[in-house]
């Protein structure tokens, strides 16, 4: 196992009197992704500084906030595949280990905690979510890394997303699919992962990211909201629970005048290859941006196991978006918005509300009694996604 850490997270009682300390004593600087219940700090050589309330971190180790067996403090190797993992727990030095691909294998993070030799359970974990001497990007989320911790440590790896706690996910998810279109586009949940979700109860909920104006909150451009009937159904089911945002609100406020991307995709957007513009001419990627960055970390801090946004928008749009203005003779583009983007690079799978046959099976598998309807279609497989694409 290499000699390195890459993060230090402390679990404190008070956010604000923690980074009033480190920020306003010391100076330091905090990343641009912290938000209302955490805070990181990027250090010399690669390091990272996380402060994080002290109770989610005990929950996330399995541990309790107060007494003997929590010290308020995990160190995080990061690591990048199942192989390591295992490799590291194998070498371990430690008195014992626990791996967990939790209870819904699929959902969550493969993880493994290694125990110190002085507690029974030593938060030393083990993840990948950040590659060594990227702490200090300005913009760290808008080029597709992960700047949020795992708090306490365990040994995690891309493609397994943990509910325990809101860590994004390491690697860039790929955009769409371009040698085979009629494939499923790989943000969208497999029925073979919806399959493995089990286990929620009212107390212990199914969190799903939703786009505001799916939820009644008038927040719509022109200040109306835009329910959907199959997704009513489920934020409806007493095990699911919602978390409504609306990024264009957050940016632009309601009502406003359209916008839509111009050169590319949401992913252009991030990578600063194309923009966001209105309909009055006015760049509005900055505040698209921002407002993605902040979706991301509202998902992050409710530890959402997916979510369902309103296609074609160019915000939350996940199979199809305008290619340019929408005016006139606007032409319709496979590929996602740019929120959706950040949240698909971020590993969180993403469901459009036209994927009737997705929504189907999750409705399906948390409430068995609603049954699956065999002619439901998901968006990429209707007749005119088939046709405005030419899919054979």
């Amino acid at each position: 196992m290499e000699q390195r850490l890459t993060l230090i997270t402390l679990g404190v009682e008070s956010i604000q009197r923690a980074l009033a300390f480190y920020c306003t004593g010391l100076g330091w600087k905090v990343s641009t992704a912290s938000a209302g219940d955490f805070a990181i700090m990027p250090l010399a050589g690669g390091i990272a500084l996380a402060l994080y309330p002290r109770q989610l971190l005990a929950e996330d180790a399995g541990l309790a906030g107060s007494g003997p067996g929590f010290d308020g403090i995990t160190l995080a190797h990061n690591v990048g595949s199942v192989e390591e993992v295992e490799k590291v727990l194998r070498s371990r030095t430690g008195r014992c280990t626990d791996t967990d691909a939790g209870r819904r294998e699929g959902v969550r993070r493969i993880l493994g905690l290694l125990c110190g030799p002085r507690r029974s359970r030593l938060g030393d974990r083990l993840e990948s979510p950040f590659r060594d001497g990227e702490w200090g990007s300005p913009s760290p989320l808008t080029s597709g890394r992960a700047d949020k911790p795992s708090t306490p440590s365990l040994l995690t790896v891309p493609g397994h997303k943990r509910t325990a706690h809101p860590a994004s996910l390491l690697e860039r998810s790929p955009t769409m699919s371009s040698d085979t279109p009629s494939s499923t586009p790989p943000h969208l949940p497999t029925r073979e992962w919806i399959e493995r979700l089990s286990g929620f109860t009212v107390e212990h909920p199914l969190r799903i990211l939703v786009s505001g104006c799916m939820t009644g909150t008038r927040c719509g451009f022109d200040g109306e909201s835009y329910e959907q009937t199959l997704v009513g159904k489920l934020l409806a089911l007493p095990v699911v629970r919602a978390v409504d945002f609306c990024p264009e609100d957050y940016a632009f406020g309601t009502p406003r005048v359209l916008c839509d991307i111009h050169g590319g995709n949401g992913f252009d957007v991030l990578d600063g290859r194309a923009k966001v513009v209105n309909e009055l001419g006015e760049d509005w990627t900055e505040g698209m941006v921002r407002a993605a960055e902040r979706m991301l970390v509202a998902a992050r801090m409710h530890r959402v196991e997916l979510a369902i946004l309103l296609d074609i928008s160019a915000a939350c749009g996940s199979q199809v978006i305008y290619n340019g203005a929408r005016a006139g003779q606007g032409m319709h583009q496979r590929g996602p918005g740019v929120c959706a983007a950040l949240l698909i690079r971020n590993g969180i799978r993403v469901i459009s509300h036209r994927d009737h046959r997705t929504l189907g099976h999750l409705l399906h598998q948390l409430s068995p009694s609603i049954p699956l309807d065999p002619a439901a279609r998901d968006h990429h497989e209707t007749e005119w996604y088939r046709a405005h694409f030419n899919v054979v």
